[in-house]
């Protein structure tokens, strides 16, 4: 019985690798996402901002203005963050500690 429940199930090959390698290509994965992400609403924000300065209502520029100013300030966050996190993995990888 014991030797029933040590072999692997068919069908699902054995997949021979290091757990914290697949860990940290997630992380790379989703801070590369991240980044791009950020880079899409800065560009975005930039836009608004620039799209602001066209509108004559007082009230809609002032909205649009500080709307666009916070989203460039959340993905200009969101780009440092994930610069910095793939600086780290990168530092890691070429000298462990």
């Amino acid at each position: 019985m014991a030797e029933k429940l040590n072999q692997p199930r068919r069908g699902v090959p054995v997949q021979p690798g290091n757990p914290a390698q697949t860990f940290m290509m997630i992380q790379c994965i989703r801070n590369i996402l991240i980044g791009v992400l950020s880079s899409f609403f800065l560009f975005w924000g930039i836009t608004l901002l620039l799209s602001a300065y066209s509108l004559k209502n007082p009230l809609e520029f002032i909205m649009l203005f500080f709307s666009s100013n916070f989203i460039i300030l959340i993905s200009g966050a969101g780009i440092l963050y994930a610069a910095f996190r793939l600086w780290r993995n990168c530092k890691e990888n070429i000298r462990p500690s």
